[in-house]
């Protein structure tokens, strides 16, 4: 059992490649729906710091008018000028998207929290690759997924404010920028560059190690 053939994969997959997700279960609900069980198409090929930048080309492209006349939170507020301030709040303020992409966008200041194997492909950044234990991160952009098994969603009430943002960030490519924790007992195949890896060729669970 040897993890250097999925590297080897992730670095020799041509950019823009497509790798394959089946049967994934997300263990948090941050990510998905817990119990949910979803097939994901990943573009690994797309780093982290060119989606932000992307996303600040896109963000420009809007201005507090288009917001308020074309968000159904603002268009649900009492007045022209309610949505007009909601919008510019959303958009500018203090706790705004674009307040929010420039923190991303200047996060070299935090602690990196992955090291990356190859592209796409990533561990913590205290672990070490061949250590069969150690659950291993795809990083890329979403480019499609499909829902085997629909979750319990655990229901949010959001603020006006939030709902606004929200509507804003789903345009930018950001939003489409995902981190899947890959681990014994959460996908049933990985597919990149035209080879399958199962969680058996991946991970060895602590309690096999023990006996």
């Amino acid at each position: 059992m040897d993890r250097q053939p999925l590297i080897d994969a992730f670095s020799s997959a041509r950019p823009g490649s497509m790798l394959f997700v089946k049967g994934y279960r997300p263990t948090s609900s941050s990510a998905s729906a817990v119990g949910a069980c979803i097939d994901y198409w990943v573009n690994a090929g797309i780093n982290w710091a060119r989606t932000l930048e992307r996303s600040a080309e896109v963000l420009d492209t809007f201005t507090i008018e288009r917001i308020a006349a074309d968000c159904p939170t603002c268009l649900a507020q009492g007045s022209r000028l309610d949505a007009l301030d909601l919008a510019a709040q959303a958009l500018s303020g203090p706790k705004g998207v674009r307040q929010s992409l420039n923190k991303a966008m200047a996060g070299n200041t935090r602690p990196a929290r992955y090291r990356s194997l190859a592209p796409g492909l990533y561990v913590k950044v205290d672990a070490t690759a061949s250590d069969l234990t150690e659950p291993l991160y795809l990083r890329g952009l979403l480019q499609g997924n499909y829902v085997q098994e629909q979750g319990d969603r655990r229901v949010v009430r959001s603020n006006d404010l939030t709902l606004t943002k929200r509507w804003i960030e789903r345009s930018l490519p950001r939003s489409r920028y995902i981190t899947l924790k890959l681990e014994a007992g959460v996908f049933s195949r990985l597919s990149v560059n035209r080879q399958r890896f199962t969680p058996a060729d991946l991970f060895i669970s602590a309690d096999r190690l023990e006996a």
